[in-house]
């Protein structure tokens, strides 16, 4: 029988299995439309049902291409929605149905698209499209595997995202109610400045003692400042800033508008009485408008009716106080009493800014060891003592002098010891300086003398001397003692230098040649 004699016979059935592939494609749209086509199950078994419906018309039409089309792009779809071992197996049951088919038309004498191949090669052909099924059915379950991780990846960084957006959102939170206590916390603020604005006197004070504490670093530039600020402001006859002494634990009259001798004198005489110093201690002001030289003696001969004293405190430390006096009875109202706690706490701070200030200063520009000035501070002096030199036209020296053999002393008795050595050299030659004189660590066992207004041949007979005080210093350690002895060299302005930096290269030469002769010895640059 010819396959055009053939065809015919299986008509009916073609189109019965082209109305019921059509059938399924309607299902399909009325699924996805409801949305059912999620439900794996169902995706399957029609998934299935084409599947079989393609390969029987495979099989008896001469659509067998488009039939083989149809499978293919069904195991791609399939594999990429259920993934690949699902589809492997769906991909193997077609494979199997295929080749069942074949057979049972080869067996039940039927006729197929292949039956002019013979069962060989329709086999032989039904193998290879179910490798390729199967391989389809792989690579797109490998796509599908691929799209799944992205997915699940992206939706972890989604989460991620969500999550961090939450915090955000509890910091934006945290932001606002920061915002809303800094902004609660400025009103405050700006209630205080509306006060203190209404009164021109008090903006005025704390305006000027506010400037001064940011400008005036010197303690004493600064009382005498608000001393003078005070007077003004508070329209009082005397005022008077008087500083503790914490070592004598008295108190010292600093700064005073009283000008006579004798008030003053009466006002140092007993500015330490008991309710001074008791409002020194407590913290707590004086205030009398009708105060008498009886109770308060520091008063005598003034004739003082009113007065506030304010103590000067900080929190580690008693500083003073501020004494406000007036002739007048009932001359100070609780602004005045507020205006001045108010400057004497700014006073306190600074006094205390001031005192770090110097103390920082001092650690700057000493040498931790010997007490001595240090490198940096010389440096910086001595450009300033040449200038004046050469504006006053008198002569400058400069001299180097290191300890011998110091590297001995550390070698052998340790650099602890040498460190003891420095410090006795430095001690003994400081002791021996005159006022004008001023002795820097250069470095190491090295240091420098500056001597202003001092000739060449005034330098040496000093330095002379100092050499000779060092060779009798003895230094002792709980079982060592011993001499020591140094090497000096000079430069002086204007014999033998004109610049700073001349100086010190040449007076460091003539150390050297010191050394070179023997040590123990001064020698002069020529």
């Amino acid at each position: 029988m010819s396959q055009e004699q053939s065809l015919p016979a299986y008509l009916p059935i073609s189109i019965f299995v082209f109305v019921l592939l059509s059938l399924i494609s309607g299902i399909k749209m009325l699924c996805i439309k409801r949305n059912i086509m999620t439900n794996k199950p169902i995706f399957l078994i029609i998934r299935i049902i084409e599947l079989l419906a393609l390969v029987f018309i495979s099989k008896i039409s001469f659509l067998f291409v488009w039939a083989y089309v149809g499978i293919i792009f069904i195991f791609i779809i399939t594999s990429l929605a259920i993934g690949h071992r699902r589809s492997l197996i769906l991909a193997l049951g077609t494979f199997v149905f295929n080749i069942l088919l074949s057979f049972l038309f080869y067996y039940t004498k039927g006729t197929t698209t292949f039956s002019s191949f013979g069962i060989v090669n329709t086999i032989y052909f039904d193998i290879l499209f179910g490798i390729s099924i199967v391989s389809i059915s792989v690579l797109s379950g490998m796509i599908q595997k691929d799209n799944t991780d992205t997915e699940n990846q992206n939706k972890m960084l989604v989460g991620e995202i969500e999550e961090k957006y939450d915090l955000l959102a509890l910091a934006q939170q945290e932001i606002k109610s920061h915002y809303n206590k800094l902004k609660y916390s400025n009103k405050k603020l700006e209630e205080t400045n509306l006060k203190l604005s209404n009164s021109i006197g008090e903006f005025y004070t704390l305006h000027q003692i506010s400037n001064a504490i940011s400008s005036i670093l010197n303690i004493k530039e600064l009382l005498r400042y608000v001393n003078d600020v005070i007077i003004g402001v508070m329209g009082v006859q005397y005022s008077t800033i008087a500083i503790f002494d914490e070592k004598k634990e008295r108190l010292k009259v600093h700064t005073t508008n009283i000008s006579d001798s004798d008030n003053l004198f009466d006002l140092s005489s007993n500015i330490n009485s008991p309710l001074i110093l008791e409002t020194l201690e407590s913290g707590k002001p004086i205030v009398n408008n009708f105060a008498n030289s009886t109770s308060y003696s520091f008063t005598s001969g003034r004739e003082i009716n009113s007065l506030i004293c304010m103590p000067l405190i900080s929190k580690t430390r008693k500083l003073g106080i501020v004494l406000i006096e007036h002739k007048l009875n009932n001359a100070f109202g609780d602004d005045k009493k507020r205006l001045l706690d108010i400057i004497c706490q700014q006073v306190s701070i600074a006094m205390e800014n001031a005192g770090l200030y110097q103390k920082m200063h001092v650690i700057a520009i000493t040498d931790w060891l010997t007490g001595v000035y240090n490198r940096v501070h010389f440096q910086q002096i001595l450009p300033i003592e040449l200038s004046k030199a050469k504006e006053n036209k008198y002569q400058l020296c400069v001299g180097i002098f290191d300890i011998d053999w110091f590297k001995k002393f550390n070698d052998t008795y340790g650099h602890l010891f040498g460190d003891k050595v420095i410090k006795a050299v430095a001690e003994a030659v400081s002791e021996s300086l005159k006022s004008t004189e001023l002795i820097a660590r250069y470095g190491g066992e090295e240091f420098i003398i500056l001597m202003p207004m001092t000739t060449l041949d005034e330098a040496y007979e000093r330095l002379e001397f100092l050499r000779s005080k060092i060779e009798n210093t003895v230094v002792t350690d709980e079982q060592t003692t011993v001499s020591v002895t140094a090497s000096f060299g000079v430069a002086g302005y204007p014999s033998t230098a004109d610049t700073d930096n001349d100086l010190l290269k040449n007076a460091d030469t003539a150390l050297y040649e010191a050394k070179n002769a023997g040590r123990n010895c001064v020698r002069v640059f020529c």
